[in-house]
Parts: structure tokens; C-alpha cells; sequence
């Protein structure tokens, strides 16, 4: 018979967090949604007289139906109007074109709306 092995100083072992929900959203889901959101977009008037540009990242979860449930500036664009206008078409956008079996319902989904005068 051999002797114990001896005791060891390692960490105690922690479970590991649970995965991540599955995403079965199409992989083109976001350039669909993406162009959804930009047929809703206006530029503001008095930022395009002011010649006013920037990039406005915006956060937001939806339900299974699409409908937006909460949304949030997660990086400003430099200029309140192009803030506002981000947050705004969201609103305006609702429901989404998302489907119940894509996954996305509770997760924040973040895009980047772009105001660039051409």
C-alpha cells in the first residue's frame, strides 16, 4: 500500500459561470436590422446647417417580438442633436426585425449609427 499523496496549496476550484445564451439569429441579422434602423434615421436640420458629424453608439434589448424595451447612449457622437436623433430612431424603429427564434430577446444588442454629411 502506498502513502497518501500529500495535500496540495492549489486554489479551490469555482464553477464556471454559465454560457452565454445561444444566438440562432441568421448571420446576416445585422446588416438586416441595421438597414431597418436607417430607413427610420433623420439627420437633424440644425446639425446639417452647422455641418455637425459624428458616430453615435447606441445599446438596446428587445423582446421576442422585436419591440424595444430599453435603449441607451453607450458612446456619444460629440454632438447632443446626433445623440438625441440615435436614441430617437430606436423608438421609431420598433418593432424590430428580429424573430422570437433568433436568440436576441433580453441581450443588449449595440450599433453604431452614423451621421456623415455628404
Amino acid at each position: 500500500m502506498s502513502p497518501p499523496a500529500p495535500a496540495t496549496t492549489a486554489p479551490l476550484s469555482r464553477p464556471a459561470p454559465p454560457a452565454a445564451k445561444a444566438v440562432t439569429a441568421p448571420p446576416d441579422w445585422r446588416a438586416h436590422l441595421l438597414s431597418h434602423i436607417e430607413r427610420y434615421k433623420r439627420y437633424p436640420a440644425e446639425a446639417r446647417i452647422r455641418r455637425q458629424e459624428g458616430v453615435a453608439v447606441v445599446g438596446f434589448t428587445v423582446d421576442s417580438h422585436g419591440k424595444v424595451l430599453s435603449r441607451r447612449l453607450v458612446r456619444s457622437s460629440g454632438v447632443p442633436l446626433l445623440d438625441a436623433e440615435a436614441l430617437r430612431v430606436l423608438r421609431a424603429a420598433s418593432p424590430l426585425p428580429l424573430t422570437a427564434d433568433a436568440g436576441l430577446e433580453g441581450q443588449e444588442i449595440l450599433v453604431a449609427l452614423e451621421f456623415f454629411i455628404e
